[in-house]
């Protein structure tokens, strides 16, 4: 018979699934072409990252027809989970409104049925660099990579002065125009782009339409999840 705790019969060690402190982290960017939910449009909604039987959720959306991104994007928590990928929990999202009178209908959900596609190895990662620094000709004992090498920077540079510069031409350019001479050049505004078109500078990319339809969705970034909600009868869509 297995060991006991109390009433209740512990699994034993030769079988319960190894588990590893595993810091997981999800970029929730926003959510977009959401229907209609219970005859009413989904106004007000936040996400909830479920993993393990840790919970995180977002800040919800004040209105996502002006703004469907979330005002804090990356999420992360640590959680136990088993070292073999066969035990794994799923990752489960779930997309909340928040409606008068405190009600927050469960609109939509997702499972990521397997973590595995997202799993990195930060000591891998550290010796892949390593690697490809000896291989670029620097001296691994010159070069060592330190763990806390970013912090120590982020605290110096906390300290220093700021940096201000003393070119003429930066100072040049600073009085004569301004960012908005170069947003109306760009644009192709004779008028008032014209001070910032005669001086020479250089133009910048103006893009007409969300950055999504320029950049296939930034799925070299993120990537997207459809939610879906159950339905009573057949006849009912997703």
């Amino acid at each position: 018979m297995p060991p006991t705790r109390g009433d209740v019969y512990q699994v034993p060690s030769g079988i319960r699934p190894v588990m590893q402190l595993t810091r997981i982290e999800v970029l929730t960017w926003g959510v977009r072409h959401m229907k209609k939910f219970q005859l009413a449009a989904v106004n007000s909604p936040s996400i909830e990252i479920e993993c393990g039987g840790v919970v995180l959720s977002t800040i919800k959306i004040k209105n996502a027809k002006k703004n469907p991104n979330f005002d804090t994007s990356s999420m992360l928590f640590d959680v136990f989970l088993p070292v073999e990928e066969l035990y794994t929990p799923p990752l489960n999202i779930r997309l909340l409104d928040h409606r008068s009178f405190g009600v927050k209908p469960l609109v939509g959900t997702h499972m990521i049925k397997s973590l595995q596609e997202y799993r990195r190895d930060p000591v891998a990662m550290v010796q892949t660099i390593r690697e490809k620094m000896l291989e670029s000709g620097f001296g691994d004992a010159e070069y060592a990579i330190d763990m806390d090498f970013a912090d120590t920077a982020v605290a110096e540079a906390a300290h220093q002065p700021p940096v201000t510069s003393t070119s003429s031409e930066e100072g040049e350019f600073k009085e004569d125009v301004d960012w908005w001479s170069k947003y109306y050049s760009s644009s192709g505004n004779e008028q008032l782009g014209r001070v910032y078109r005669e001086k020479g500078y250089e133009n910048m990319v103006v893009f007409e339409e969300e950055l999504e339809n320029y950049f296939d969705n930034f799925t070299d970034l993120a990537q997207s999840f459809p939610l879906f909600h159950g339905k009573r009868h057949e006849d009912e869509d997703l």
